[in-house]
């Protein structure tokens, strides 16, 4: 079935999840494997791929942290039976198995569920699991216990259908108290219990509510919604809020897709608007909510409740924490603490977002009685919140995202963050390290952040961190640099020192703040780090936006937009269809008009070189762009005829003859004529256009010709008809202009002497054109014989078969193969289906004659050779396999060459457009022999540059590139695996002499071709200094376009001419990572997961101007 063309700005993720949310992990597990659909949706289940082949990640979701002691010890048996006796625990509260088998999957989500836990909505674009602070139900400075709240939370949205496919991830928190322990600024929706005096002067209890937070690549702080809400809205808040992302999140671009993202673009107070239409929709009594700031009823809180060395709960109590390194340990650990929660404590466990356990609960008197049990598991009982509670991600231990060996650095850091030295600030630094630019462990946020990425070398990369300071939940740190791996600790210590010396008891992120970053960065130049080379950075455009005219941009545009360069009038071929994708069809058309003067003509005959060089044929997808029939397109859905276009220049008072009226001769006129040159055509005819006017109507209608020319026309260019010159007409204006172009055409007819052939009974293709079209030809006798095998050739058997009605045969007779005819595909349609016969590889030997007329010609067959110097392959006639062909009418359309008796005597044609004479220049078909109407177009544009720079005795204009940012081009995979729509025909019984067979596309038609175009003139680009080698862009690519490089060579100009590329499980091998634009397809995936934005999308547009300009 055809895929559906879509232009809904959705991501290929986006296109997955149509599919639905339901796996069968029984059938996956048979089958021994999952297809990139089901590893996508099985996210929705808690499962995602690990980064070891075969091996996946299970997180179960524990709303607020707390876990009753009977489901930790199941969470143990569960490890130890089917991972590997390790778990893990996340800044959100939840538990992680790794290296769950596939096979084992269906087994485990059977016994997590009879365990009452579940792994559902742990991961994917659903509500995650909502967490609280880790005091939530005892705190002393809670204004009311959320923990409830959380859990309700939890239970109500992830059982709600309608938020299972939401753009991204929905983060939800509460905290119990305005100390923020939950981390309300950097989370979708923050909840922040406050108290307030209600009207009867009652204490109130509720919540100040902040959505819109977030870290990941672009940290943002979250804004207030509400300073009030009920708390007994809360949960209905939540869903309103979700529905707000659902309904306008970004599904086009993933790493905008966030609520932070919805809440930057639309601005706090529209979405207040929407969530407040949604509850009322939902039918809640707004009454109780307020958006006016007040004073708390109840004692401010400390401002870090977690630092106390201490902690009791309001009941007396005591809190004691375990801090598990690394967020990981052994599954009997937590069996141990299980149980250890029912003898000490209140037989529940509590996750953490610092990825500790507590226990509630502890007689005091027993504390230490359980700090031995606690030591003895070889966890530490204190140094919480400090200096030693490093957060880490598993980092590359796990993580297929993962660029950074976190677990790695942590244990280097050991040494560092229990120097005794520290011992005073170490309630005062907090250190996170993260894998990758996700933030799951949340570094943005930490006085000291480390995140992984890689640096390159000469060849290859190394790991490496960048460093932030003085980050806080509500103010990410600062870039300090970026280090490698083995410099780090070096780095940590200078970092520490400088701190210390400064003899503050503020936190490190609070001196960062008041004394800057200066002090700490001389501290890290001092260590003079060893300097290490790298590889060159191997942009490919001498500038990123403006004009670049080096070899190089020119090289270049000249290989990433394949159609254009195949065009030999340069049209600039990607956007005038970015145009009629955008339904601009006069801008399409304005460009068409400037790069090949006859849009209307040439979108119905031009021969469409670009075509076969245009991406699609490489990649053998539905064939390629109609580049000419949207040329067609743009021009029949113009709002006006084409007008003249602008001059580039003032008058210079130079005079200009050109001879000749036909497309090379046209179009060197306007050119000169924007240059300020005084132009005047001197043609032979009754009306200008040369060989377009010998193209049938049934191809291209006269009124196309002539709306074409009168735009040139009506510039101001002076054209004098019936004028037929000699050598001496031309000599004579070379005396009398400036500079004369000879652009006459190539008319003379070539000749075959067919041995036998009745005087008069053979007519030359040109002229047979030319009187058909002029109506001149009643009647031909059939049947009909055409020699030849180019352009005319086609129309005169497809004009003749008009001619001679039903009845007699048509014949086009080739010396060579169908492959080297002119006629393209579409053609060669249309001379089966009007029933004109194609003979191939024979050659004429006499004409047959009977009572004194043309009654056949004798043929002999060939065989094709070696290709000639032309590139065409010899043709070999056979012995022996004459045959006859009955006919009484003979065309001979076996070429045209130009009438060299134009040139004045002495006067030699000399290399391009040049002849010995200075001020006489040639074009067109006169310069190179019989062509094509666009090639012709081509060397009228390039003469009428030459005669300008002799004219003025410079070169006035000059082609380089201009580069300027582009937005993402909307293009999707999907739009590779359309059928394009064919173009509309006349049945051939409704073709008349006059009538055109090609109807041409309409709108909707247009519309899907121009969608298809891969806008090859856009290019992504990555920066490979800002490149951290995490490789998401090589994972969301649709095809195989970004490559891992071990070196990339270079030629003199700067462009791409070889690279080694190494294997995707050697991340130090790698020294670039490289997109191919040979096989990009412009979708923009890349751009938009690249955590770092190190990937650039630019618009390059090969162009001349004039050289003020530039």
């Amino acid at each position: 079935m055809q895929r559906k063309l879509e232009k809904r700005l959705r991501s290929d993720e986006e296109i997955i999840k149509d599919a639905g949310f339901v796996l069968d992990f029984d059938e996956m597990a048979r089958k021994g494997s999952m297809a990139r659909e089901e590893l996508s949706i099985a996210k929705w289940y808690g499962i995602y791929q690990s980064r070891q082949p075969g091996n996946h990640m299970m997180r179960v979701v524990i709303p607020g942290g707390r876990i009753t002691s009977v489901r930790a010890r199941a969470l143990a048996r569960l490890s130890e039976s089917y991972a590997t006796g390790l778990i893990s625990f996340t800044t959100r509260q939840c538990a992680q198995f790794h290296r769950l088998q596939l096979r084992d999957l269906p087994r485990v989500l059977r016994d997590l569920h009879a365990a009452g836990m579940t792994s559902f909505h742990g991961c994917g674009d659903v509500t995650r699991n909502v967490s609280a602070c880790p005091w939530a139900a005892i705190c002393p400075n809670r204004r009311l216990d959320v923990l409830p709240l959380a859990e309700e939370t939890s239970r109500v949205l992830s059982a709600d259908r309608s938020l299972d496919n939401l753009p991204r991830k929905f983060k939800i928190t509460y905290s119990g108290c305005a100390a923020g322990c939950g981390q309300p600024h950097i989370n979708c929706v923050g909840l922040v219990a406050v108290a307030r005096a209600g009207k009867d002067g009652a204490r109130e209890a509720g919540f100040r509510v902040k959505i819109g937070g977030g870290l990941g690549w672009r940290p943002f702080t979250a804004q207030t919604l509400y300073t009030f809400l009920p708390a007994e809205h809360a949960v209905e808040l939540c869903r309103a809020v979700g529905v707000l992302l659902r309904d306008h999140g970004d599904r086009r671009v993933r790493m905008h897709s966030r609520l932070k993202f919805v809440v930057h673009r639309l601005g706090i107070d529209r979405c207040r608007e929407i969530v407040d239409g949604l509850l009322d929709a939902a039918g809640v009594d707004r009454g109780g909510f307020d958006t006016r700031p007040f004073e708390e009823c109840a004692p401010a809180p400390p401002e870090n409740p977690m630092a106390d060395p201490d902690p009791r709960g309001d009941d007396g109590l005591a809190i004691q924490r375990i801090m598990i390194p690394k967020g990981e340990m052994a599954a009997a650990a937590l069996a141990r603490i299980a149980e250890l929660s029912e003898i000490y404590g209140d037989k529940h466990v509590y996750a953490t977002n610092r990825q500790n356990l507590e226990l509630h609960g502890v007689r005091p008197e027993r504390l230490p009685e359980l700090r031995a049990e606690i030591a003895a598991l070889g966890f530490a009982a204190e140094g919480f919140h400090g200096l030693r509670d490093i957060v880490t991600c598993v980092g590359t231990t796990y993580c297929p995202l993962a660029v950074g060996a976190t677990h790695a650095l942590f244990d280097r850091f050991q040494a560092v963050v229990h120097d005794d030295r520290y011992a005073s600030i170490r309630a005062r630094v907090l250190v996170n390290l993260s894998g990758c630019p996700n933030s799951c462990s949340q570094y943005s946020i930490a006085d000291i952040g480390f995140r992984g990425m890689r640096v390159r070398d000469l060849r290859g990369s190394s790991e490496a961190y960048q460093v932030t300071l003085g980050g806080t939940e509500d103010a990410p740190g600062t870039v300090l640099g970026e280090f490698r791996t083995e410099d780090c600790v070096r780095v940590m210590g200078a970092l520490l020192d400088t701190f210390l010396a400064a003899g503050t008891m503020e936190r490190l992120a609070a001196h960062v703040r008041r004394a800057g970053l200066a002090p700490y960065r001389d501290a890290v130049a001092a260590l003079n780090l060893p300097a290490r080379p790298l590889a060159e950075n191997p942009a490919e455009l001498s500038v990123t936006e403006g004009f670049g005219e080096t070899p190089g941009d020119l090289k270049t545009v000249a290989r990433d937009i394949p159609c254009q360069e195949a065009c030999p009038a340069k049209t600039n071929v990607p956007e005038y269809i970015r145009r009629i994708a955008l339904g601009d069809l006069d801008a399409a058309h304005l460009v068409n008009q400037e790069d090949n003067v006859f849009p209307g003509v040439l979108g119905r005959v031009c021969t469409r070189p670009c075509e076969s060089r245009c991406r699609y044929q490489w990649t053998s997808t539905r064939g390629p762009v109609r580049i000419c029939s949207l040329k067609r397109a743009a021009s029949d859905g113009a709002s006006a005829p084409p007008r003249p276009l602008p001059a580039w220049f003032g008058p210079t008072g130079k005079r200009v003859a050109v001879v000749g009226g036909g497309p090379a001769g046209l179009a060197a006129s306007r050119e000169l004529k924007r240059c300020g040159h005084e132009v005047t055509v001197f043609d032979g005819a009754d009306r200008l256009g040369g060989q377009m006017r010998a193209i049938p109507a049934f191809r291209l209608p006269p009124d196309a010709v002539d709306a074409d020319i009168a735009a040139i026309v009506d510039s101001g260019v002076t054209v004098r008809l019936g004028a037929r010159l000699d050598a001496g007409g031309v000599d004579a204006l070379r005396r009398e202009y400036d500079a004369v172009l000879l652009a006459a055409g190539a008319s003379r007819p070539m000749r075959l002497d067919l041995e036998g052939l009745p005087e008069g009974a053979g007519i030359e293709g040109l002229d047979f054109m030319m009187r058909y079209n002029a109506g001149m030809l009643s009647g031909l006798a059939p049947d009909v014989a055409v020699i030849g095998g180019g352009f005319t050739a086609v129309d005169c058997a497809r004009a003749a078969r008009r001619l001679v009605g039903d009845a007699g045969r048509v014949s086009i007779l080739y010396r060579r193969g169908t492959a080297q005819m002119a006629a393209s595909e579409d053609e060669l349609r249309e001379l089966h289906e009007e029933r004109v016969a194609v003979e191939t590889l024979v050659t004429p030997v006499c004409a047959l004659v009977e009572d004194g007329r043309l009654a056949g010609i004798r043929f002999q067959r060939n065989l094709l050779g070696e290709p000639e110097p032309g590139g065409k392959p010899r043709f070999i006639p056979v012995p022996g396999s004459e045959f006859d062909v009955p006919c009484r009418s003979v065309i001979f359309a076996i070429g045209q060459h130009p009438e060299r008796g134009l040139l004045p005597g002495g006067v030699a044609q000399a290399d391009g457009c040049r002849t010995s004479a200075p001020n006489l220049f040639v074009a067109g078909d006169f310069a190179g022999g019989s062509g094509d109407v666009i090639h012709a177009v081509a060397g009228g544009k390039a003469a009428a540059e030459a005669m300008d720079a002799f004219l003025m005795g410079a070169q006035r204009r000059r082609t380089g590139v201009r580069v300027e940012p582009a937005g993402l081009t909307d293009r999707t995979r999907d739009h590779d695996l359309v059928y394009p729509p064919p173009m509309p025909v006349l049945p051939p019984a409704a073709r008349g002499a006059g009538d055109e067979v090609e109807r041409g596309f309409g709108p909707e038609d247009a519309d899907t071709h121009a969608w298809r175009c891969y806008l090859c003139n856009h290019k992504f680009e990555i920066d490979q200094d800002k490149c951290i080698h995490c490789d998401w862009c090589i994972k969301v690519s649709p095809r195989d376009c970004i490559r891992r490089l071990a070196s990339l060579e270079r030629g003199p100009d700067g462009e791409p001419v070889a690279w080694e590329e190494t294997p995707p499980g050697d991340p130090a091998a790698a020294t670039y990572i490289w997109i191919d634009s040979d096989n990009c397809i412009r979708c923009g995936n890349c751009i938009s997961i690249c955590p770092v934005g190190a990937i650039s999308l630019r618009r390059m547009e090969r162009c001349t101007g004039t050289c003020r300009d530039q």
